[in-house]
C-alpha cells in the first residue's frame, strides 16, 4: 500500500521540481538571448533529452538486474545514443525547416511529377517540388498569354483552339490546365470570345492606326485651342472605314485620356515656373531675365491649357479668353473655368517673393525655351551644391549653341574674366529701360552687335562733346562722370558702378556728349553702337514698337510729374 502511494507522489514531486528548475533556466535564457521562440524550442529539446534518459536509464532497473551485466550496459549505451541523436536532430531545427519537412511528407504521398523523387532527403524533395511548380506556372503563364494574343488577333476562335494541341504538348499543359486557362480568359476579357468583337488582323491594325491618327489630329487641334475640323474627321473616317458612332466613342476616350493628361502636364509646368519666378527675388541681371522669360513661358502654358479646355469642354468663349492671356494675365475670369488654373495665374500676378535656392531653377532647366535654359545655366552656376553642378554639366551638352556657351563659360573658375556670353549680354541689355520690354529674340539680336570694352584706371570712356552714337552698360568696375577739364575746372556729377547705363537715349539721338566719363578702376563695359542698333530696328519693326511704347510711357510720366 505504501509503495502504491509513494510511486505517484514521487513522480509528481519530481515533475513539479523539474518544471520549476527548467522554468527558471528558461527565464534566464530568455533574458540573455531575447528570442522567445528559439529559446523555448531549445529548452523543450533539452527537457526531452533529460526526461528520456531519466526514464529509460532508471525505469525497470530491478528487472534488468537479472540480466547479464554486458546487456545492461549495452541497454544504457543504446538509450544514451538514441536520445542524443534525437536531441541533435531537433535542437538545430528551425520552424521553417520543420514546415518544409512536414509539407514534403505530404508531397510524397501525392507525388505528381511521374518520376520518382531523386533523393530521400525531405528538404531536397520540398525544394524540387517548389522549383518544378514554379516552372509549371511559368509555362502556364506563357501558354495563357499566347492564347490571349492569338484570339485577340483573330487567328483562332474558341472552337479552333484544338490547333494549339502541339503547343500544349511542348509546354506540358494538361487538358485540365487548358480548360482552366480558357475559363480565366473568358472571365477576364469577355470580348476575346465575343464574335462581334473578333476580326481579322488587318481590321484590328486598321482600328489601331485610326486611333493613333485621330489622337494626333485632336491633340494638334487642341494645342491651337480648337476642335478638329469636321472635314478632317470625315476624311479620316472614310479612309479607315469607321462609323460615326465609333468615332464618337474614340473621341470620348481621347478627351478623357491623352488630352486630360496633357492638360495636367500644362498645369504642372505652370506650377514649376511659378516657383522659379517667386525665387527670382532681387535686382541682379540673371534674376531679372529668368523672371522675365519664365513669366512669358508661363503665359504660353496657360494659353495652351485654355486651348485644351476649349476642346474638352466645347466652350467657344475660352478662345477669346485664351487670346487675352497672351498679353495680360487675369485670374478673375479663370475662376469659373478651373479653380486650379486660376490659383496658378493668381500666383503669377502677385509675384510673391520666395527663398533664393537652386531647386526651383533646376526644375525648369529642361524647359523648351533655349533662352530660359541658357539663363538657368548662368544662375545655377552661382550655387555650389551637387544638384546645381550636375545640372550645369547636363546643359553643357544641350543641342542649342547659346545654352552650351552659357553652361561652358560659367563652369570655368575664371568665368568673370572670360568673354561674355550671349545670354549674359542679354541680361545686361534688359536692364536698360528702353530694352526692358523686348522679347528674347530681340535681345539676342542686340547682343549680336554689342561690343565689349575694357578700361584701366584713369582711361576715358568718352569725352564731353564727342558724338553720342552709342549707349554703354557697366559690367564691373567704377567710373566718374564729370564736366569741364582743360581751362575749365572739373565738376564731378556722379560716380557709377556695375549695372549702370550711360547715354541710353544716344541710341536714338546722336547729340554730342554732355559730360566726360573716366574709369576710376579697372572697368569692363558693353557698347551698343547706334548704327547697328538702328539697323536691327529697321529689320525688326516689332522692336521699334516696343521702344516707342517705352518712350511714350516716359513722356507721360514726365508730364504727370510736372503738373
Amino acid at each position: 500500500m505504501v509503495r502504491a502511494i509513494a510511486a505517484p507522489l514521487t513522480l509528481v514531486a519530481f515533475g513539479v521540481a523539474s518544471f520549476v528548475v527548467f522554468a527558471a533556466i528558461e527565464r534566464v535564457a530568455l533574458a540573455l538571448r531575447g528570442d522567445p521562440a528559439r529559446t523555448r524550442h531549445v529548452m523543450l529539446a533539452v527537457t526531452g533529452l533529460v526526461g528520456f534518459n531519466a526514464f529509460y536509464c532508471f525505469a525497470g532497473q530491478p528487472s534488468l538486474a537479472h540480466l547479464p551485466s554486458w546487456l545492461v550496459t549495452g541497454w544504457g549505451l543504446l538509450v544514451v545514443f538514441a536520445s542524443t541523436a534525437m536531441f541533435m536532430r531537433r535542437v538545430g531545427r528551425r520552424g521553417d525547416i520543420y514546415v518544409q519537412e512536414k509539407f514534403a511528407q505530404k508531397i510524397l504521398k501525392k507525388w505528381e511529377w511521374g518520376d520518382a523523387p531523386p533523393s530521400d532527403d525531405l528538404k531536397d524533395i520540398y525544394l524540387l517540388h517548389t522549383e518544378r511548380t514554379k516552372q509549371r506556372e511559368a509555362r502556364l503563364r506563357a501558354y495563357k498569354e499566347t492564347v490571349r494574343e492569338m484570339v485577340a488577333d483573330g487567328l483562332v476562335t474558341r472552337n479552333e483552339l484544338v490547333l494549339l494541341d502541339s503547343l500544349r504538348a511542348q509546354l506540358g499543359v494538361s487538358d485540365r490546365d487548358h480548360e482552366k486557362i480558357i475559363g480565366e480568359l473568358s472571365a477576364e476579357a469577355r470580348q476575346l470570345f465575343d464574335p462581334s468583337y473578333m476580326g481579322s488582323v488587318e481590321q484590328r491594325l486598321a482600328r489601331e492606326q485610326y486611333r493613333k491618327d485621330l489622337e494626333r489630329v485632336v491633340v494638334e487641334a487642341a494645342r491651337q485651342g480648337a476642335a478638329p475640323s469636321p472635314a478632317t474627321l470625315a476624311s479620316l473616317r472614310a479612309e479607315r472605314g469607321v462609323s460615326e458612332e465609333e468615332e464618337a466613342a474614340q473621341l470620348a476616350e481621347i478627351l478623357a485620356g491623352p488630352i486630360a493628361a496633357i492638360y495636367s502636364d500644362e498645369l504642372a509646368e505652370v506650377a514649376k515656373l511659378c516657383a522659379a519666378i517667386e525665387a527670382c527675388h532681387g535686382d541682379a541681371a540673371p534674376l531679372g531675365l529668368v523672371r522675365h522669360l519664365a513669366t512669358r513661358r508661363a503665359q504660353e502654358h496657360v494659353a495652351h491649357a485654355l486651348g485644351l479646355l476649349a476642346v474638352m469642354t466645347k466652350r467657344s468663349d475660352l478662345d477669346l479668353l485664351r487670346q487675352r492671356v497672351k498679353t495680360r494675365l487675369d485670374p478673375a475670369p479663370l475662376a469659373a473655368v478651373d479653380p486650379a488654373l486660376a490659383q496658378l495665374v493668381t500666383r503669377l500676378v502677385r509675384g510673391e517673393h520666395g527663398e533664393l535656392r537652386p531647386e526651383p531653377f533646376i526644375a525648369i532647366a529642361g524647359d523648351a525655351s533655349r533662352y530660359l535654359r541658357a539663363a538657368i545655366a548662368v544662375l545655377v552656376s552661382r550655387f555650389a551644391d551637387d544638384a546645381s553642378r550636375a545640372t550645369l554639366r547636363t546643359l553643357q551638352g544641350d543641342p542649342e549653341p547659346i545654352v552650351r556657351e552659357a553652361a561652358a563659360a560659367n563652369s570655368r573658375l575664371d568665368a568673370d574674366m572670360a568673354q561674355m556670353t550671349t545670354i549674359e549680354k542679354m541680361m545686361l541689355l534688359r536692364q536698360v529701360p528702353i530694352f526692358a520690354g523686348l522679347e528674347a529674340e530681340d535681345l539676342e539680336e542686340l547682343a549680336s552687335i554689342v561690343e565689349e570694352r575694357r578700361l584701366d584706371a584713369n582711361i576715358e570712356l568718352f569725352r564731353e562733346g564727342d558724338s553720342g552714337d552709342a549707349v554703354y552698360l557697366l559690367v564691373n568696375g567704377r567710373v566718374r562722370v564729370f564736366v569741364g577739364g582743360g581751362e575749365r575746372p572739373q565738376k564731378t556729377l556722379n560716380e557709377l558702378g556695375a549695372g549702370a547705363c550711360i547715354g541710353e537715349m544716344a541710341v536714338l539721338d546722336s547729340a554730342p556728349r554732355s559730360a566726360t566719363v573716366c574709369a576710376l578702376e579697372r572697368t569692363r563695359a558693353l557698347r551698343v553702337p547706334g548704327d547697328g542698333f538702328k539697323r536691327v530696328m529697321s529689320e525688326r519693326p516689332e522692336m521699334s514698337e516696343a521702344i516707342v511704347a517705352e518712350l511714350v510711357r516716359r513722356m507721360r510720366q514726365m508730364m504727370s510729374e510736372s503738373r
